[in-house]
């Protein structure tokens, strides 16, 4: 599957909404069943449980998540995108973080590779 911009625009949009309304089902419904997820140097995460398990779980560690688009690009059956994600915290302070992210589809559209690249140090140490 190849993605037009509008296409690509579309998708990294609901992705950012799913996560600002940190609305798991949302973000699920994007991923193929058997989904790989890589979060920076963390073990691969295979399938929607193991993931919806560790997304869900950073959901529920903050109080708000809002990204910022700087740029993205598009290949065969892929899309990647650099962006900054400011996590609103518990406290009400927030940390932003730097990341790039790599999606890969399945033949349906799903996604079915995704690495996220990025530092959480910063946010762990902030929710610490």
């Amino acid at each position: 599957m190849t993605l037009d911009e509008t296409q690509a625009t579309a998708l990294i949009d609901r992705i950012f909404g799913a996560d600002r309304a940190r609305d798991l089902p949302a973000f699920l419904a994007l991923l193929a069943p058997d989904v790989v997820l890589r979060i920076g140097g963390q073990p691969e995460l295979h399938g929607t449980a193991a993931v919806g398990a560790a997304i869900g779980g950073l959901f529920g560690m903050v109080a708000g998540i809002e990204h910022s688009l700087v740029e993205s690009w598009r290949g065969p059956s892929s899309l990647a995108w650099q962006a900054s994600v400011t996590f609103t915290l518990p406290k009400g302070d927030s940390v932003t973080l730097p990341y790039a992210n790599v999606a890969r589809f399945a033949p349906d559209g799903l996604i079915a590779e995704y690495r996220i690249h990025a530092d959480f140090g910063p946010l762990m140490a902030a929710l610490a």
